[in-house]
């Protein structure tokens, strides 16, 4: 997927960003829905254990140094691995926005862009403190102010 497919999957679920876009490679492979919600969320989890990074802490261990992390992990483990879709980055980024339940106080996330069974590629979020998927309302993804992926 190009860097223009992925910005737009990510406009056609809504997430239009109000301040900044970084798509910084040309393309992307899709990681799989199972190898997030599996492999990724068990070796990311052993990985924060393994450093003493699971606490949160505010401003200096909070949703963005998580996010950062989570990313850092899927590209590393994307260019580690030897499934690897040629030479493409990894459509596994981190993303801004508002949630609902946090009374319009700022959220940092992961997000990726998958293939699902139907052949279509659309935007999952992968909430990195909990290691699980989180599903977004269509008035957070709205809420978007920014995402980035490299």
């Amino acid at each position: 997927m190009t860097n223009t497919e992925l910005q737009a999957v990510m406009a056609a679920a809504g997430c239009t960003p109000i301040f900044s876009t970084l798509v910084l490679d040309r393309e992307y492979a899709c990681p799989a829905l199972d190898y997030i919600q599996k492999e990724f969320s068990t070796d990311f989890w052993n990985i924060l254990c393994e450093e003493g990074l699971t606490r949160w802490v505010p401003e200096v261990n909070d949703c963005d140094n998580f996010a950062l992390r989570a990313m850092d992990e899927a590209q590393k483990a994307h260019m580690k691995s030897k499934d690897r879709d040629g030479n493409k980055g990894l459509a596994f980024g981190c993303f801004f926005y508002a949630p609902e339940a946090g009374g319009g106080v700022p959220h940092c996330i992961n997000f990726a862009i998958i293939r699902g069974a139907d052949g279509t590629r659309h935007p999952v979020w992968f909430e990195p403190q909990t290691y699980d998927l989180r599903n977004l309302t269509q008035k957070e993804r709205e809420s978007c102010f920014g995402y980035f992926v490299c």
